[in-house]
């Protein structure tokens, strides 16, 4: 009897090398994916911690808000008493406590409620500051009823703040 070889045709090899490869992609755009989304939900947490914190803060000493100065960017500010009356048309003479940036793929909206009584109207507000009561206010004194979205691509993470400051999320 003859000694036979065996090993594996050049076929085989090639159908197991494109099974990796197919694979490898698979797992490549399922992590990305998933950091995508870690990284939204830890933009929406740090958010959340800086509401919180304004929200105490109003309620324990003076008003505080968040000033969302651009899709990307957002700090918490201390409102200052001017002849008092509290600066809440605008950063000008508030004290700047923390800031936070978004990746630059990353952004954030306030979305204002603008139905129902009290709404916020004016879109060129960027103060969503809280009330002695822990109320969520906008410029014009309207409740702050509103959503925060943060996005990436084709991921999104919502906040929804209620009339009564209550905060929901997902």
């Amino acid at each position: 009897m003859a000694n036979k070889v065996k090993g594996y045709t050049l076929v085989e090899m090639l159908v197991v090398i494109v099974i990796i490869g197919i694979l490898i992609s698979m797992a490549t755009i399922g992590i990305n994916a998933f950091l995508r989304n870690s990284k939204l939900n830890e933009y929406r947490d740090g958010f959340l911690s800086m509401v919180e914190e304004a929200r105490t803060r109003s309620i324990v000493s003076v008003p505080h808000a968040i000033e969302f100065v651009n899709g990307s960017n957002y700090r918490l500010v201390r409102l200052n008493d001017v002849n008092n009356n509290f600066i809440v048309d605008g950063s000008e003479g508030n004290t700047v406590i923390e800031s936070a940036s978004l990746k630059s793929d990353y952004t954030i909206s306030w979305n204002r409620d603008t139905s129902g009584a009290d709404p916020c109207t004016d879109a060129s507000d960027s103060l969503l500051w809280f009330d002695r009561k822990g109320i969520p206010r906008c410029n014009n004194w309207g409740l702050g009823m509103s959503t925060i979205t943060f996005t990436s691509k084709s991921m999104t993470k919502q906040i929804v703040i209620d009339r009564a400051g209550k905060i929901k999320y997902e």
